[in-house]
């Protein structure tokens, strides 16, 4: 099946790119911002996903499903199901707390891409 990554940005209000990934970080499909780097983005998604996990498990021995990085430009939200994931970039305009759930809405059924 092919991976719609327009599609699946048309449902994101609020973010400027976003990409599919495998969890080993291999790009399927993309849509970014000029300048953005795919390979770079996902190299940085799966570094904040297992540095989240490494220390949140450690923590209370929970799964992580999600995890977002943000700051005064914008932040990068990244969310799992199964082996894929689903990264996204916002601007400074966005809501953390709506766009990390629209994420992980988006990413539900990821799993089926296998």
């Amino acid at each position: 099946m092919p991976i719609d990554a327009n599609a699946l940005l048309a449902r994101l209000d609020g973010v400027k790119g976003a990409a599919i990934l495998k969890k080993d970080g291999t790009v399927l499909a993309s849509r970014l911002p000029s300048g953005v780097d795919s390979k770079e983005l996902a190299k940085s998604a799966v570094g904040l996903m297992e540095s989240s996990a490494h220390y949140v498990e450690r923590a209370g021995g929970v799964q992580v499903g999600y995890a977002v990085a943000g700051g005064q430009d914008g932040a990068v939200a990244v969310a799992q199901d199964g082996d894929f994931m689903l990264v996204c970039i916002t601007g400074p305009e966005s809501d953390i707390d709506s766009i990390s759930s629209k994420v992980k809405k988006a990413a539900e059924g990821l799993r089926e891409l296998a």
